[in-house]
């Protein structure tokens, strides 16, 4: 079961850009180009937090459920695990 999962055309299209940025994160991996890299995998991050917040997109991980839990510390949202949470980017 993939963790993340579109709500319709909206969603499809966020899926779409996620993607792209996740493979422009992958391509400037490989040429080393790491500001690229960082900037690409933000924007992919940032597509995917709009996504559940707008209702586009399901995410099934606990580390996206932090997207929309505020945390009991005050101000501000709990960090995802970063290790685990593009895993689904790869299946299709």
């Amino acid at each position: 079961m993939p963790e993340v999962r579109s709500n319709g055309v909206i969603g499809d299209t966020f899926m779409s850009n996620i993607r792209a940025y996740h493979a422009d994160t992958r391509h400037f991996i490989e040429k080393e180009d790491l500001v690229y890299a960082f900037e690409a995998i933000v924007w992919a991050w940032a597509w995917l937090e709009s996504g559940v917040e707008a209702g586009a997109l399901s995410c099934l991980l606990l580390s996206c459920a932090a997207l929309t839990r505020p945390t009991n510390k005050g101000a501000g949202f709990s960090r995802p695990d970063l290790n685990s949470g593009w895993n689904w980017l790869a299946r299709k």
